[in-house]
């Protein structure tokens, strides 16, 4: 059964199939393995950032429908936590999309001219185009400047690409945003409405929001995100703003290897840095990254050939795969969520020692004194963060193995007529 499990991994480094041996062989309990090294991440995170609290927050693996939650640091959270998801909303967008264009009779080829007519300096582009985020896409206005949604659509569609920047990928929430505003013109619906109509209703879920008032939300502004033009736009948009738990996430999230369009988050993409070099680590949507052998990525190794995985600025993570073993699939889909972005305090104080400026005070018509924080550089997705995700992938096959045993015993006693 180890061997099974390894013939999935493709992109192990040979001291984390070692590793993973032993503990397996050890039969490890998984629960135990993950507090000791989590543990010993955030410990020695912790010795070149003594300005912040080490951060709470939770693990959630499901394996075929069934979940288990590995809470960390002093606030224990639950499944009933709910979770700003930051640009995991993109995903939730991109299915979207592709409902809207079944209904209304488009397709990947598809140019915004054909759908609406005030884009004037990218009208020649696809929904492809959009998708894979394969321009380097700008506003003649920056929306984050803004006060409210009008004024934010006004200045989104000034949206024009660099000519020489044709091809070469660019991270942004630019695409996704432009692709609501079309939807939302062309259904004539705003985003909560088609959201609840091709997210919540098709999918069953009961946790998910786009507005909330709960004490169990964490969060800097109450009800609202950590993204100013989220929160400029009245509290989401496409790039941003799904509140969610883990089970709702996971419930969602390990539905999307099914999907028709599964292979666009699947199939590795051929695009280009900004320096020329080819962007190996992702899929033809932009967004979900890959596990590769060489170069970085943003995917555990644990992601296997079927899967991928999406990220968050306040540092949430998921990823989904499928493990084939004797001819049996098993979708692993996890995520992690954590806190570190509200402390708030905390930020000032590094801000002030480092003389780096990672936050954002700011005034929209919704509310006024909105807060952000970017931690990405406090926990690089290069350093501890990439060591978290790894170790969620481990459990992750801590966990498979113990429901291999049980359905290899289960098996077995059929046979022998037990």
């Amino acid at each position: 059964m180890i061997e099974q499990i390894l013939k999935n991994l493709k992109y192990l480094k040979l001291e984390q199939i070692d590793n993973l041996k032993q503990l397996l062989n050890n039969n490890t309990d998984a629960n135990e393995y993950f507090n000791a090294e989590i543990n010993n991440i955030f410990n020695e995170w912790h010795e070149e950032h003594k300005c912040f609290d080490i951060p709470s927050g939770i693990v959630s693996i499901c394996i075929n429908g069934n979940i288990k939650y590995y809470p960390f640091g002093k606030t224990k959270y639950t499944k009933d936590n709910i979770f700003d998801i930051a640009s995991m909303t993109k995903l939730y967008t991109e299915m979207m999309i592709f409902d809207f264009m079944d209904d209304y009779g488009f397709n990947f080829k598809t140019k915004i001219k054909d759908m609406v007519d005030f884009y004037d300096d990218i009208k020649e582009l696809t929904i492809m185009d959009l998708l894979s985020f394969n321009n380097e896409f700008k506003t003649k206005y920056d929306v984050r400047e803004c006060h409210n949604k009008k004024e934010a659509i006004n200045a989104l569609r000034t949206a024009y690409i660099e000519p020489e920047k044709t091809g070469i990928y660019k991270y942004t929430d630019l695409p996704s945003m432009i692709l609501t505003d079309i939807m939302e013109t062309i259904t004539k619906k705003e985003y909560k409405e088609l959201f609840n109509k091709y997210i919540i209703d098709k999918y069953k879920l009961n946790e998910t929001y786009l507005e909330v008032d709960s004490d169990k939300y964490i969060t800097l502004n109450k009800g609202l995100t950590n993204d100013p033009k989220a929160n400029i736009m009245g509290g989401y948009y496409g790039h941003c703003g799904i509140k969610t738990t883990p089970t709702d996430f996971l419930k969602f999230f390990s539905t999307v290897l099914s999907h028709k369009h599964n292979k666009l988050f699947t199939t590795l993409s051929k695009t280009l840095k900004d320096d020329g070099t080819l962007c190996v680590n992702k899929a033809l949507i932009g967004n979900s990254n890959l596990p590769v052998l060489i170069g970085n990525t943003l995917a555990s190794s644990y992601v296997t050939k079927d899967g991928f995985a999406i990220q968050g600025s306040v540092r949430c993570h998921g990823e989904t795969s499928n493990y084939v073993i004797n001819g049996k699939e098993y979708r692993i889909t996890s995520s992690l969520f954590m806190d570190l972005y509200t402390q708030y305090d905390n930020v000032k104080k590094y801000e002030k020692e480092t003389g780096k400026t990672i936050s954002k005070e700011y005034d929209a018509d919704i509310r006024k004194g909105l807060l952000m924080t970017d931690i990405r550089t406090i926990i690089p997705y290069t350093g501890a963060f990439k060591k978290l995700t790894n170790l969620v992938g481990t459990v992750s096959a801590l966990e498979l193995y113990n429901i291999l045993k049980k359905d290899y015993d289960l098996w077995y006693n059929i046979i022998e007529g037990e």
